[in-house]
Formats: structure tokens, C-alpha cells, sequence
């Protein structure tokens, strides 16, 4: 895949053994500036609370509590709060790669290989009242409780 033009963001998400990182922005105030970037790493975003303005390629979106965004490698993004609006978004960056099985079956080759080859993409944005979004959301809150030891029972999904 030929890299996209602009700004490549070379933060190394995780470690080697575990290349992902688990991201928690509370920004009380507002003031939250993700200038554009690139990675090839997939970030998928969960807004708890408040709002934000996504920017993915040309595509301007305000993204809403409980709502969705996944980015799929190399797609130019920016993140900014709207003003000084509160929010609470968290955000799981991680290496498609990662998700390969070293026996190929048939999730393998008909989900992840193209995914991997970057003829299959990520739907860009679910919105918090699709009807998967409860799914999606009791799954990432799951794969965080699994990953990082803390006080998850009490919230709301």
C-alpha cells in the first residue's frame, strides 16, 4: 500500500510481545488538538462522554457519547474537542497484524487477510444507537478489563 502524504505518527503503541496501547483522555475542559497523522497501526475510538470533531481524510464528523470510530491503517486523521466542551473518549491503537493466526482458517482468509491487505476497511463510524453499538461497546469494555486491572464494574455500557 502506498503510504499516504502528510504526517506519520512513529509512536511506538505498546511493546513487542504486545503491540497495542490503551489510551484514556479526559479532557474536563476541552482542549484536546490531535493535529493530522497517519499510522499504520488501527485505532478504534469509544466516546463515553461529550463530543468531539473527527476529521478522517476529508470526511468532517462530530462524534457523540457512545458513539464509534474505527481508523484503519494509513488513513490521515485529526481529533479536536469541540471548544470547551468536556469529554471522556477512549481510544485502542493497535497493529492489524497482531490478529493474524499462524493456522489460516476461514475467519483467516475471508476476514483477516483482506483486512490485512487492506482490501477489506473498518466501517469508519457506528453510532452510539446502531444496533451493534451495545455489543461493540460491552466488548471493548471487556478486552480493558482483561488488560488493564481497574475500577470498570460500576460503568455504564
Amino acid at each position: 500500500m502506498k503510504e499516504p502524504i502528510g504526517i506519520r505518527d512513529y509512536t511506538i503503541h505498546g511493546t513487542e510481545l504486545a503491540p497495542f496501547h490503551i489510551y484514556h483522555q479526559n479532557y474536563i475542559h476541552g482542549g484536546l488538538q490531535v493535529p493530522f497523522h497517519w499510522h499504520k497501526e488501527i485505532e478504534i475510538i469509544w466516546v463515553e462522554q461529550g463530543q468531539l470533531e473527527l476529521t478522517l481524510g476529508t470526511q468532517h464528523k462530530v462524534l457523540k457519547e457512545r458513539d464509534f470510530v474505527m481508523i484503519n491503517s494509513y488513513e490521515l486523521h485529526q481529533l479536536q474537542s469541540i471548544g470547551n466542551t468536556a469529554s471522556i473518549h477512549h481510544a485502542l491503537v493497535f497493529l492489524p497484524d497482531m490478529l493474524s493466526f499462524s493456522y489460516p482458517d476461514q475467519s483467516q482468509l475471508s476476514f483477516l487477510k483482506p483486512l490485512l491487505s487492506h482490501q477489506l476497511r473498518l466501517p469508519s463510524y457506528v453510532s452510539g444507537n446502531h444496533p451493534c453499538a451495545s455489543s461493540i461497546r460491552k466488548t471493548f469494555w471487556r478486552f480493558f478489563m482483561i488488560m488493564i486491572p481497574g475500577p470498570w464494574d460500576g460503568l455504564c455500557f
